[in-house]
């Protein structure tokens, strides 16, 4: 769920280790306007030992008008996390007009393919730097959002396969600053500031990283921008 708007680990990250390898991809263009792009991997981010597998597809009828969706399932095929997009958020700060199609597939396409890539995955620990570190406010403050969108969605019956609407932002404002409990933050900042993250970029200026918590038993969000 998304909405508004490991090599040193060796078991954790399994799948990020050996170049992009274990990527499987398809392409295809119908005799008509339609467009399908597809890539997954396989990497256990849950760690369980056993892979959760990451699905993109984009389809659409040219490159800057793709629904791009991204899936996380368990091995037995189950939703744990999506999030879905349009392509021409790539070219939110671009006069369309001025890039050649050529151009504009060539970013699509490349925007695509880093999705699933290497740095998207980053193993947690002590080996991280400073710099790789998620930055702590930034990060309460992503998860308690994160926990009121859950909330709200809760209380709202939402499916997991659906997105948070618009004209939730105030209500899940007011959860994040009336019903989110200072030690259900700090709780969730303990478990995950030392979990491996899958990092992925929505166009515009909308980058989401999430990890895998034991807690709540689902994705959460630890870090979001902007």
């Amino acid at each position: 769920m998304r909405s508004l708007t490991r090599c040193a680990l060796l078991v954790v990250v399994v799948g990020a280790c050996g170049g992009d390898a274990d990527q499987t991809a398809s392409d295809s263009v119908a005799a008509g306007p339609a467009i399908t792009i597809r890539r997954a991997r396989e990497v256990d981010l849950t760690g369980d030992r056993r892979p959760e597998r990451f699905v993109v597809l984009a389809s659409g009828p040219r490159h800057d008008s793709l629904d791009v969706t991204l899936e996380i399932r368990s091995p037995e095929d189950s939703l744990l996390y999506t999030d879905s997009w349009d392509s021409g958020m790539y070219f939110r700060y671009d006069d369309r007009s001025q890039l050649t199609d050529s151009a504009v597939e060539q970013r699509v396409r490349a925007q695509i393919d880093s999705l699933l890539g290497n740095t998207s995955f980053r193993p947690g620990g002590s080996e991280l730097t400073t710099d790789e570190r998620v930055n702590r406010d930034g990060m309460r403050d992503a998860i308690r959002y994160d926990i009121a969108e859950d909330m709200w969605r809760r209380a709202n019956r939402i499916p997991i396969d659906s997105s948070t609407p618009p004209t939730a932002l105030d209500a899940v404002e007011a959860f994040a600053r009336d019903s989110v409990s200072d030690a259900r933050v700090e709780s969730l900042v303990a478990e995950l500031r030392a979990r491996p993250t899958f990092r992925y970029f929505a166009g515009g200026e909308a980058t989401y990283e999430i990890a895998w918590s034991q807690e709540e038993g689902r994705f959460v969000t630890v870090a979001a921008c902007c």
